[in-house]
């Protein structure tokens, strides 16, 4: 399996989609809890009595619950933040992704 610049090459993403596209949603569902554990973290900040979430923590437990059958597939046009998980020639924006943008996490 050969690597471009640090990304799959459309040749080896072809020869083995099932397993890359399986490696793109677990990395999709990792940014989706990453994003939900920033936006509560910034939600309720630190409490009166000095406690403060720590976003880390807050990950590994939320994302220690998930199991593959709780994963969402991305949307088409989605591309990882993790250069590794870009197919040749994807380039990757700062855009929110489905259903975990800061203003609506709450509502």
């Amino acid at each position: 399996m050969s690597l471009n610049n640090n990304m799959i090459s459309k040749k080896d993403y072809n020869e083995q989609k099932p397993y890359w596209d399986y490696q793109r949603m677990i990395e999709f569902n990792r940014e989706k809890v990453l994003k939900g554990c920033t936006n509560i973290k910034n939600y309720f900040g630190e409490t009166e009595d000095g406690f403060m979430l720590e976003e880390g923590a807050l990950f590994e437990k939320l994302w220690n619950e998930i199991t593959p059958e709780d994963y969402d597939k991305p949307s088409p046009d989605w591309v990882p933040k993790n250069k590794k998980l870009r197919i040749e020639g994807e380039t990757w924006t700062e855009k929110e992704l489905d259903g975990v943008s800061g203003q609506n996490f709450f509502n």
